[in-house]
């Protein structure tokens, strides 16, 4: 662990101390060495502070992944399971970026989550919006989230592919993928890396999960299309998106894993 780790460290244990009234909260509130995996198959050590107790997942106050795959750390702050406010990322290279993420909601779908970007917002019907972003340090990004109101079979998920990949042939573009299924909490979830080129060899990337909610009452499907630099930040960016997205109160994708899993 290098020299940044540790000062991330140090700084993670004075905003802990410094967000609330006491420098040693209950004990059943502390996230003691809990695993957490990225949509990626990336395994972290997570330290921070649940909402009630670890059995929950939701996430509060200051939190830090370390992690054990690479050099890579995270910290920032949470509010009831969203981020909010400043998250810094240490990434491979030693330089430490930072962001400033918000809670966004969707009215018509019911379905909140963080993102650290300034956004258009379109509509496309009453079941799936698009959020179309500009970014100077890291490209286009366009994010499409579907939430229908109807769980799919589970013998139909495994062949489920992202729909506009007939559309992304029509428009000139070759591509590779790369697909695993992630099994959490009594749930089969599909993620998809999708490596694009277009017919100018510009290369892109989509980023898509799918899957039914815990409950079994929705159905759904969460893109990321990015056309820049920094690929690796936007995969963190991604990844914290996708797992702090709730549909009402019932959170889409929990990614902590205990011992045992």
């Amino acid at each position: 662990m290098n020299k940044y780790i540790y000062g991330c460290i140090t700084i993670v244990l004075f905003l802990t101390g410094c967000n609330g009234n006491s420098t040693t909260p209950e004990k059943k509130k502390i996230a003691d060495k809990v695993y957490y995996e990225s949509l990626f198959g990336e395994t972290y050590l997570a330290q921070g502070t649940f909402v009630n107790d670890e059995k929950d997942n939701i996430e509060t106050k200051a939190w830090m992944y370390t992690n054990l795959d690479r050099p890579l750390i995270l910290y920032g702050s949470y509010e009831n399971g969203l981020p909010m406010g400043t998250w810094n990322f240490g990434l491979n290279d030693e330089t430490v970026l930072s962001s400033q993420w918000d809670i966004y909601k969707n009215v018509v779908t019911s379905c909140s989550f963080s993102m650290p970007f300034k956004f258009q917002e379109t509509q496309i019907d009453p079941f799936s919006f698009k959020l179309s972003t500009m970014n100077d340090s890291l490209g286009k990004i366009t994010t499409i989230v579907q939430i229908s109101n109807q769980a799919e079979k589970d013998e139909n998920l495994n062949s489920f592919v992202l729909q506009s990949e007939k559309a992304l042939y029509s428009k000139g573009y070759s591509f590779t993928n790369n697909k695993r299924e992630i099994k959490r909490n009594g749930g089969n979830f599909y993620f998809t890396e999708y490596f694009l080129k277009d017919s100018a060899k510009k290369t892109s990337k989509v980023y898509y999960i799918y899957g039914n909610n815990i409950s079994k009452k929705h159905f759904v499907e969460f893109t990321l299309f990015h056309e820049g630099p920094k690929e690796d930040l936007v995969k963190i960016i991604y990844n914290l998106m996708v797992t702090s997205l709730y549909i009402g109160n019932e959170r889409f994708f929990n990614p902590y894993k205990s011992r045992k899993d």
